[in-house]
């Protein structure tokens, strides 16, 4: 019932712009993972859609929904690209599916998001660690620890420099993370 008056709100003219967001989440809370991505894909583009973007992702993420995300992503890749927390979800979500060098490749313009967070940039070093490029991954946790060492994901970025400093034989520097 709650779709379907949302639905209606949408269809019926201006609207709050979180109103998709919302049917995205129940469709998803309801298992309904195509049905949330088939509503996605009939939004008009916009704030609106802009809004669903990240909540869609993370839901195909959760539901282990990987050929919906493909879809999405092949469909959708430009506007995914411009909300920070929707690429964000992005790069979580290839993480998740163990698409590691896609996941590298999609967050590698980390550096000119001005919303980028601590917990994007850990996909990213498990991404970059995947592919055997410790030293990129390496470098990517410790500059967003010294830059956003207050913000949550840091602890995991921590964690992760204090297991490559184990693995690399620096376990006195530990201590200075």
């Amino acid at each position: 019932a709650a779709i379907k008056l949302f639905k209606q709100a949408i269809k019926s003219g201006p609207c709050h712009p979180q109103v998709a967001a919302a049917v995205i989440r129940l469709l998803l809370a309801k298992h309904k993972t195509w049905r949330a991505v088939g509503f996605f894909f009939g939004l008009k583009p916009g704030e609106m859609q802009r809004r669903a973007a990240a909540p869609l992702v993370n839901g195909l993420a959760a539901a282990r929904a990987r050929w919906a995300f493909r879809g999405l992503f092949w469909r959708h890749k430009e506007l995914l690209r411009q909300d920070d927390k929707a690429w964000g979800q992005v790069g979580y979500t290839l993480t998740n599916f163990k698409m590691s060098k896609r996941a590298a490749l999609w967050l590698s313009d980390w550096r000119s998001r001005p919303d980028v967070q601590p917990w994007m940039l850990f996909n990213l070093c498990l991404g970059l660690r995947q592919l055997g490029r410790y030293a990129e991954a390496d470098g990517v946790a410790r500059y967003a620890v010294e830059k956003w060492g207050h913000r949550a994901g840091s602890a995991d970025l921590r964690l992760f420099i204090a297991m490559e400093d184990a693995l690399s034989g620096k376990v006195s520097d530990r201590k200075s993370v």
